[in-house]
């Protein structure tokens, strides 16, 4: 059984691992995967994704900056209801 001086020493290497595979998988997801956003979203959210987004369309007038706008389904919406959003996203 290790000492607990080892075990402790194990950790960084651990969460550095750890922490390199979630990097990798969200770059995937984020990249190549980028086509099963929504899909995901949908199930992951027991269908409410959608509706969670379109309940913040009351609450928005004008033009709107979407940060991190993903596939641009809100943004769709907005144009829909009449807004001006612009949207920036890096993947």
């Amino acid at each position: 059984m290790p000492t607990p001086d080892r075990a402790d020493a194990r950790v960084p290497a651990v969460s550095a691992w750890y922490a390199g595979l979630i990097r990798w998988g969200f770059a995937r997801f984020y990249r190549e995967f980028a086509w099963t956003y929504d899909t995901v979203a949908a199930l992951v959210s027991g269908g409410q994704w959608a509706a969670w987004g379109r309940a913040a369309l009351p609450y928005v007038a004008g033009e709107t900056l979407g940060l991190g706008c993903g596939t641009g389904k809100l943004q769709r919406a907005l144009v829909q209801a009449g807004q001006r959003p612009f949207g920036l996203d890096a993947s």
